[in-house]
């Protein structure tokens, strides 16, 4: 949550875009605007499946990471286009669909 909320500060422009690289054992969160730079983070997590690139509006994206409890998450991916469930690890709580933002 943490690498996301430092994310969303370089996201603030046109469209508030954070970037996730997944691969290997690492997600990778990056953002950036023209008039701040850019911003690298890397979270360790546990993947199953292949590694995607995917990017999100970074307001929902943090909403959705916000409202989990506890200090990890689930996040399903089915492609860097499709909908994204995030969910808390501990399976207590809701779950949100985020939909991902298509970037050139």
């Amino acid at each position: 949550s943490t690498g996301l909320k430092r994310a969303t500060v370089f996201a603030r422009g046109e469209a508030n875009v954070i970037k996730l690289k997944v691969s290997g054992s690492v997600v990778s969160i990056s953002s950036e605007t023209k008039e701040l730079g850019h911003q690298d983070d890397e979270v360790e997590a546990q993947i199953a499946g292949e590694g995607l690139e995917v990017a999100f509006n970074s307001r929902y994206l943090i909403d959705a990471v916000s409202a989990c409890p506890g200090e990890e998450i689930n996040i399903e991916f089915s492609g860097s286009l499709s909908a994204a469930k995030i969910s808390p690890q501990s399976g207590q709580g809701l779950e949100y669909i985020v939909m991902p933002v298509r970037v050139s």
